[in-house]
């Protein structure tokens, strides 16, 4: 798990650590997990998949169905 100054080895799922967290945390791909409130800028990579540019250039992927549900909940 990476933080703003550390990086935690951690033994359990990312699904059991989501489940953990509040819902500013989104599972942006199988392998991330991201806090909305930190995303900078969203770059579309193909048809189904986009890259997250957050905090200090650091970069994880998104899913497009990920991406479309996160923009509908701004919408409302």
């Amino acid at each position: 798990m990476h933080t703003f100054d550390r990086v935690y080895e951690i033994q359990a799922s990312l699904k059991s650590i989501h489940s953990n967290l509040t819902e500013d945390f989104v599972r942006s791909h199988r392998s991330y997990i991201i806090n909305k409130n930190h995303i900078l800028e969203i770059k579309f990579l193909n048809q189904s998949c986009c890259e997250v540019i957050y905090s200090e250039n650091k970069k994880a992927l998104l899913k497009k169905m990920t991406f479309n549900k996160l923009f509908l909940e701004r919408m409302k």
